[in-house]
Formats: C-alpha cells, sequence, structure tokens
C-alpha cells in the first residue's frame, strides 16, 4: 500500500478581481449589447448569438442591471471606451433593435421582422459549421450590398455608416489572410425596403481540376481508392469537380501553405473561397432615426410623414422650451445670487451692531491670556457692559439675578461653602453633643427601617392586597345583610296600616 500523499505547496485564496478599464490606445470599435425591459428568451437568444457575432469587439465585463438608466450608459461608455451600443426591447408589435452611438447619438431603431439563432442554421445543415471558441474568435469583416455611405436615400446612407463604424476596418498593409475567418452580409432590398444580415464563415480549398487532387492537398488524408485499378483511372473517373467549386469568380491568390508549417518563400496558387452560413439569420427594417441617444429630433420614420410647415412649428416650439429653460436657469441664478447678498448684508448690519461689545469680549479674552488684569475687575467690567446695555434698552435697573457671571457665582457657592465650615468650626461642644446625638437616631433609624424591609416576604404586596379585597367583600356583605333586616322590619308595619 502506497504512502498518503502529503500535499504541502498552498495556493492562495482567489479573489474576484475588479473590472479594469481597458487602455487608451484602444483600436477599434468597442459594441455593449444588451437589453432593455422582457424581451423573451428567443430575443436573449438571438442577443447571445449576436454577441458571438460580433466578438471580440463586445464589452462583456460590464453587468446592466434592470434599474440602469440611459445617463448610466452614458458615465460607463468614457472609461469602458464604448463607441457604439445594441440595446434590444419588445412591444405588443415586436421585437426592436436599437444602434446607438454613444454618448450621443444619433440612434436607429430596426424591427426585426424575421431572425433564426445559430443552433437552427447549424440544425437545418447537413455538415454544420463549427466556430472557435470566443476568446479566440477574429474580428468579422462586413459586406454591404445596396448600401452606400455616399449615395442612396440620406437614411440609408446613415444606417451604412453605421454599419461600417461597429466593424473593424481592413487595412490591406496590416491584415492576413489567415486573420479572416469570418465575414458578415448586409444586403438591402429596395423592392420590400427590408434589410437581409448574415453571418459566413470563410473556407479557402486550393482550386484544382480533380476532386481527388482537392482531398489530398486539403485534408492531408488518402481518399479511399479500392474501387479503382490504378491511379491514372481514378484522376480519369474522378472528372472535374462540381460547377460551383470551378466558378472564376471565387478563385483568388493566395500564398501556399502546406499543413500548419508556413513556407519560407510561399508559391502563390489559386484558391477558392467557400462562404458557410453560422447564423444567426435577421430580417430587419428601418423604422425611425434620431438625432440624440435613444431620443432628440426624429430624422426618419417609415410610418410617419411630417410636412414641412410642421417640422418647422416642433422646432419652433422646440427653441421656444430651450429659451424659457435659459431663462428660469438665469432667474434662479439670481435669486441665488440676491438671496446670498441680503445674508451678507444682514450679517454686516450685526456685526455692526455688535461690534462695541465683540470688540470688548475680544479684549478681556486678550487680557485674560496675558494676566494683565485679575479676574475679579474682568467679570466686573463685563456686568457692568451688560446691565448699562439692559439699563439703556429697557430704560430701568436690572435686578442682581438677570446679570451674573459664570465665574462669579462658583466664586459665591464657595464662599457660602467656607462659611458654613467657620461655621462648624465655632459650634460649642453642647452642640457638637446635640448633633452627634442627632447623627446617631439617623443612623439608628436606618438600619431598623432596613431590618424591617428585609423581613418582609416577597409575596407582601399580594397578600395586602388580597387582605383588602376579602376586607372589601366582607364590608359590602354586612351592609346588605344590614339592609335586609331593614327592610324585613318596615314590612310588618305596612301590613298592620293597611
Amino acid at each position: 500500500m502506497g504512502l498518503r500523499r502529503n500535499k504541502k505547496k498552498s495556493h492562495g485564496k482567489r479573489t474576484p478581481t475588479a473590472v479594469k478599464s481597458p487602455k487608451s490606445d484602444v483600436k477599434g470599435p468597442r459594441l455593449l449589447v444588451i437589453k432593455r425591459g422582457s424581451v423573451g428568451t428567443g430575443v436573449q437568444r438571438l442577443l447571445d448569438d449576436l454577441q458571438t457575432t460580433l466578438a471580440p469587439s463586445v464589452v462583456r465585463s460590464i453587468r446592466v442591471l434592470r434599474s440602469s438608466r440611459v445617463r448610466d450608459l452614458i458615465k460607463a461608455s468614457g472609461p469602458l471606451h464604448i463607441s457604439h451600443s445594441i440595446i434590444f426591447t419588445r412591444t405588443s408589435e415586436g421585437a426592436y433593435m436599437k444602434l446607438c452611438t454613444m454618448p450621443s447619438g444619433p440612434t436607429i431603431t430596426f424591427s426585426i421582422s424575421e431572425y433564426s439563432l445559430m443552433k437552427d442554421v447549424r440544425a437545418s445543415q447537413k455538415r454544420p459549421t463549427a466556430l472557435p471558441p470566443v476568446p479566440r474568435l477574429t474580428p468579422p469583416c462586413l459586406m454591404m450590398n445596396n448600401l452606400q455611405p455616399n449615395a442612396g436615400p440620406k437614411h440609408l446612407q446613415l444606417v451604412a455608416s453605421s454599419m461600417l463604424q461597429i466593424f473593424p476596418k481592413i487595412l490591406p498593409d496590416q491584415s492576413s489572410c489567415s486573420n479572416m475567418k469570418r465575414c458578415c452580409m448586409l444586403y438591402y432590398d429596395p423592392a420590400t425596403d427590408l434589410l437581409d444580415f448574415r453571418h459566413y464563415a470563410i473556407h479557402l480549398t486550393s482550386s484544382t481540376a480533380s476532386k481527388l487532387i482537392s482531398v489530398l492537398v486539403n485534408k492531408n488524408k488518402i481518399p479511399d481508392l479500392h474501387k479503382f485499378e490504378s491511379i491514372e483511372d481514378a484522376l480519369d473517373k474522378d472528372g472535374l469537380a462540381s460547377d460551383s467549386e470551378c466558378e472564376e469568380d471565387s478563385k483568388v491568390d493566395l500564398k501556399h501553405q502546406l499543413g500548419n508549417k508556413q513556407l519560407k518563400r510561399p508559391r502563390s496558387q489559386q484558391s477558392s473561397v467557400k462562404l458557410k452560413d453560422a447564423g444567426p439569420r435577421m430580417t430587419l427594417k428601418v423604422q425611425k432615426i434620431e438625432t440624440g441617444l435613444l431620443g432628440g429630433d426624429v430624422l426618419y420614420h417609415s410610418k410617419v410623414t411630417v410636412a414641412p410647415e410642421e417640422m418647422q412649428l416642433r422646432a419652433e416650439r422646440r427653441a421656444k422650451k430651450m429659451r424659457e429653460k435659459a431663462e428660469r436657469a438665469k432667474q434662479q441664478a439670481e435669486n441665488v445670487e440676491r438671496k446670498k447678498a441680503a445674508a451678507e448684508e444682514h450679517k454686516q448690519r450685526c456685526i455692526a451692531g455688535m461690534s462695541a461689545e465683540m470688540q470688548k469680549k475680544a479684549l478681556q479674552k486678550k487680557q485674560r491670556s496675558n494676566n494683565d488684569e485679575s479676574p475679579s475687575e474682568q467679570e466686573t467690567e463685563s456686568e457692568e457692559d451688560e446691565a448699562q446695555y439692559f439699563k439703556d434698552a429697557v430704560g430701568q435697573e436690572p435686578d442682581n439675578l438677570t446679570f451674573g457671571h459664570p465665574a462669579k457665582r462658583k466664586r459665591e457657592k464657595e464662599e457660602e461653602a467656607e462659611i458654613a465650615a467657620n461655621k462648624k468650626k465655632a459650634m460649642t461642644e453642647k452642640e457638637k453633643a446635640r448633633e452627634a446625638k442627632r447623627a446617631a437616631m439617623k443612623k439608628k433609624f436606618k438600619e431598623l427601617d432596613a431590618q424591617r424591609k428585609s423581613k418582609r416576604p416577597r409575596s407582601f404586596g399580594k397578600r395586602l392586597v388580597k387582605k383588602i379585597k376579602s376586607e372589601k367583600k366582607r364590608r359590602e356583605a354586612q351592609a346588605a345583610a344590614k339592609k335586609k333586616e331593614e327592610e324585613r322590619d318596615e314590612n310588618p308595619r305596612k301590613k298592620k296600616k293597611v
């Protein structure tokens, strides 16, 4: 039997680390994909799939609570360098997706007509596309059809420019083909006025005339050749590849790579590009465009059209509200300044009315600290000043108890105590004997009282109450019996009279 393992290596306790704000040199967009209110299970899964699609640009370190407001998102967008936020909402009419540019807008509201999740797309495929884990995902590139930021209707130009901003820019000098693993397509249909969103995984395969050679090159494995007599027979009967694999448009010149090893001098070879749907799919419609963050002026609305005169009236109303707000703010500032000036004026008046007294008190305090005068002289002066002030204000002399210094009262008490002590010293022997006898009697009575209280039982109070009640009942019974006897004596007399 082996010895029991004695583990001596200690691991420190894992403490939850705070979410650190990213560095100031953040490259590319940073997105926040959240929901507001109750959206349901399906839209919540669509939100999770969209976070995976837009990874690694999505900020996952922030948790948005139900009680969070728009101003909270604005405050968080600065330290976390959030450039855009995608907010999912749901009403009785349907689900909506809002694309907001942080921190001041604009906001584009899309109504979600149809959508399919990643798991639904995989379930419909014969060979499902597997994406790598989220931390290893590379940012996708964007392809747009019938959408341009500099051509077409103005609201579609704004949609195209906003969509371009949430995807990282592709620089030919700095980007490589190994980093382009996914792409998103946004197609606008002018007939239905709908936007189709798709997410594809990019697969590169060598473009060869024979399917057999393609398997040998791309998959690095030997196919099943037991049906053929020779390699020439296999190449002849295998035939050419399918039409979709040999399309000229999907062929590009790329550096050739064997397995996982990069050649020192890679040679150029034609490769075919295949796009496999990875999900999710969304069919969107532009519902509304606002100038601010989740508010502001409505630049475009799909259902409501406003005449130019009405728009001008709204602008005038808005300008009037802004002017009134500025006037109110100005008036409030003036009121605050006026109240401050009035308070300062009142303070100066109070100081001017009490300046003589305050100067004298300050002088007395200084004299006390320097010990130039005795305390009795300072108290006398202070009392004289107060008495004079009372006489000038009221018109009569104050009594002796109205004004008094605390130190003077303390000194009077000390003098009284000293006089009492002197009296005790001057007492005669007879008075001393009388006082001693009185003290002895007090002590004796205290001892007797304590002894009487100690002998009293605990239930003395209860028994006393019981005794009082019984005595009361006895007296009531006696009174009732006496009353009956009186009535009995009176009844025979009444009968005789009748």
